[in-house]
């Protein structure tokens, strides 16, 4: 990780490597020198910046006899990896053409650290140059965020009063709250019944320039409320979000308003159908936990005691009730679920037969096959040629 202090007209005089560690995204020294500058805080005293490219710095503030002589800055560091699809947005959103094996080289040779971590090292950091504790450290600067908000303020106010002067409303909150509760209860046909009542009213405006973005938007905004309904009806977080995320890209990707409410619907009923059909499955708490966790870790090796500590009841204890409410052993559930992942994998991607035997922690080929064809009756192979003829 590199420390570098800036002196008070923004020169590098230190700095604990040969140059710091600037992300390629900038286009040059300068505009990062520009970007760590931006926030300068006005007494001794640290935050923790966050950039536009994900990256997180501790900046402390140098002044003396009141007068600004310079900064700290640590870092960059990550909260987070950072993955090939987020390096090719950060390069498009900010318009610049590095090849991503060289943007991903940067973020990989960064320092990933926690919140509290970052935190702990801004306080040490304050203790080393000041001979002092500080107790709080601000994450940005609050007085930088707070300066626009009475401005935001009058915006909307005036907005409000514009829509009363027009008669110009949103649709009935009620309205809106039938939608989502049909979504966590799982009633695809009544959804469909109130979203069409919703969609001949007038709609929102959230895009002034263009109609298409005005109705992804509203896609947006209800694909996000439609995945927290669904997970309040039982639908496993991780799956709901993953449907999300799926959802909202490729409204992100439609070209016409037609594409785009077409795909709004379909992303509402497949929720509903989500729920729908977790619902028929009236399982206790206990078995829904260990479900659950089967469906986020079925990568890993997983085991009877494994879950059992997870939900902190005995193994003898999960054994009884698994097969009391599903219907199979514990071992048998996780094989199923393991070959139905293995399915997904052969349909819809082109690894090998290998890669997915090892993705899935089987122990061999030979056994991949053998527990594939006791729940499919067809091996592997097989399966993934019938695939190969239906695309």
């Amino acid at each position: 990780m590199t420390v570098t202090y800036l002196n008070s007209i923004n020169h590098i005089l230190y700095c604990t490597s040969a140059s710091p560690a600037i992300n390629p995204l900038y286009l040059n020294e300068n505009h990062w020198l520009n970007e760590m500058k931006e926030y300068k805080y006005e007494q001794n005293h640290p935050i923790i910046r966050k950039t536009a490219l994900e990256e997180y710095f501790i900046l402390l503030y140098v002044y003396k006899d009141d007068q600004y002589k310079g900064m700290f800055v640590v870092g960059p560091i990550l909260y987070y990896p950072i993955s090939r699809n987020i390096a090719k947005g950060l390069a498009n959103d900010h318009s610049v053409y590095v090849k991503t094996s060289k943007i991903l080289d940067h973020y990989n040779r960064l320092s990933l650290l926690s919140h509290d971590t970052t935190v702990l090292m801004g306080k040490l950091l304050y203790f080393l140059v000041f001979q002092k504790k500080v107790s709080n450290i601000e994450l940005y600067d609050s007085k930088y965020i707070n300066g626009n908000v009475d401005k935001i303020i009058s915006t909307i106010e005036l907005a409000a009063s514009n829509r009363r002067q027009d008669q110009d409303f949103h649709p009935p909150f009620s309205l809106e709250r039938e939608v989502f509760q049909c979504i966590k209860e799982g009633r695809k046909e009544d959804l469909l019944k109130h979203h069409q009542i919703r969609h001949k009213l007038r709609p929102a405006v959230l895009a002034k320039n263009s109609y298409v973005r005005n109705k992804k938007n509203f896609a947006i905004s209800a694909i996000t409320l439609a995945t927290r309904s669904a997970i309040d009806g039982g639908i496993n977080h991780e799956l709901a979000k993953t449907l999300s995320d799926e959802m909202i890209v490729k409204v992100e990707e439609a070209k016409t308003a037609n594409q785009v409410i077409h795909l709004h619907v379909q992303a509402l009923e497949t929720f509903a159908e989500y729920v729908y059909h977790h619902k028929r499955n009236k399982y206790s708490k206990l078995l829904k936990d260990c479900l659950d966790y089967i469906y986020m870790y079925i990568y890993e090796e997983l085991s009877l005691t494994e879950l059992a500590e997870f939900v902190n009841v005995s193994p003898g204890y999960i054994s009884t009730q698994f097969k009391k409410e599903v219907g199979m052993p514990v071992s048998h559930y996780i094989q199923k679920e393991k070959v139905e992942e293995a399915k997904k994998l052969m349909s819809f991607t082109n690894q090998s037969l290998t890669e997915i035997s090892q993705k899935l922690q089987f122990t061999d080929q030979s056994y991949f096959t053998k527990i594939f064809k006791k729940y499919t009756n067809i091996t592997p192979k097989q399966y993934k040629n019938q695939q190969a003829i239906h695309l």
